[in-house]
């Protein structure tokens, strides 16, 4: 079995500050959560895995599996294949294995979950500049996450983070959510096909509520935090020169979760099982 990482050998302390929003709002920001070290490995690795996905077999719409690896892409307007993000990315890349594994990320976590916790999704996205199609039709992640007796207690169980590799904000089509969403449940926006590779998002509910989605900015290292019940989505990016790398990873109490990989354990990350990195395999639907 392999050794669980640590930080000098020792758990880091739990950063509370961020629940009260988070109880009240069904999201908030932690502010420098990863030092700029980690941050430039992740850009220099993002930037690797695209070069793989370009240099590999995937072709049009949909998802080239390999293993437990999902590669997301989409065909523009122009013919043009798009990398929208890689799935599972932590089987292939020893770099955001140890992100999504690390002290700086666990002492977020640990203030809501606890020690032991299972990573339920994990996905690192794409949004390169000027990309008409690539954003995210607002939703729920709690619509994912099936079936239900598997996922047990989301609202209070689970806690969904993405980390800002760039500048993260509504010009280079950053995330936005509904305030108080996860609180609720008749607020809901039906979709009319598949919730990645939109131009527009929803402006009003099934009932005709308006949807009063809030941005959040974020600068590289900060991190956002919401609920399997908050409302969010994204925009496309339509700036000219700003990339949007963003990591994202669904963390769940072990003991309300039959599903997933261990992340940490007793407050200490867990290695997932590497891979080798390729883009072959058969096609699926995102």
């Amino acid at each position: 079995m392999k050794s669980a990482r640590t930080l000098s050998g020792k758990q880091a302390e739990p950063r509370m500050e961020w629940r009260e929003e988070f109880a009240q709002k069904g999201y908030a920001v932690v502010r420098g959560v990863l030092p700029p070290e980690r941050i430039q490995n992740a850009l220099e690795e993002a930037e690797r895995l695209r070069a793989l996905w370009r240099d590999g077999d995937g072709d049009g719409d949909g998802a080239a599996e390999a293993g437990g690896v999902r590669w997301l892409s989409h065909q523009d307007r122009a013919g043009n294949r798009r990398l929208r993000g890689v799935q599972s990315v932590c089987r292939i890349s020893p770099v955001f294995d140890s992100l999504r594994t690390c002290p700086e990320v666990g002492a977020v976590i640990a203030a809501q979950l606890g020690g032991d916790i299972v990573n339920v999704v994990e996905t690192l996205f794409f949004k390169a500049p000027g990309e008409g199609a690539s954003g995210i039709a607002v939703h729920r992640d709690a619509e994912f996450r099936q079936p239900p007796e598997h996922y047990r207690d989301l609202a209070n169980s689970y806690v969904q983070m993405g980390l800002a590799l760039d500048p993260h904000g509504p010009e280079n089509g950053g995330l936005v959510l509904a305030p108080g969403s996860h609180k609720d449940a008749q607020l809901s926006v039906t979709r009319a096909g598949s919730v990645m590779g939109v131009e527009a998002l929803a402006a009003a509910s099934d009932d005709s509520r308006p949807l009063a989605l809030e941005p959040v900015r974020l600068d590289p290292g900060d991190a956002v935090l919401w609920s399997a019940l908050t409302l969010h989505g994204s925009p496309p990016n339509l700036s000219t020169k700003s990339d949007r790398r963003f990591y994202v990873c669904g963390f769940m109490r072990q003991s309300a979760c039959d599903a997933g990989w261990p992340a940490f354990s007793a407050g200490r990350g867990v290695p997932a099982p590497q891979e080798e990195a390729s883009v072959r395999g058969r096609a699926g639907a995102p």
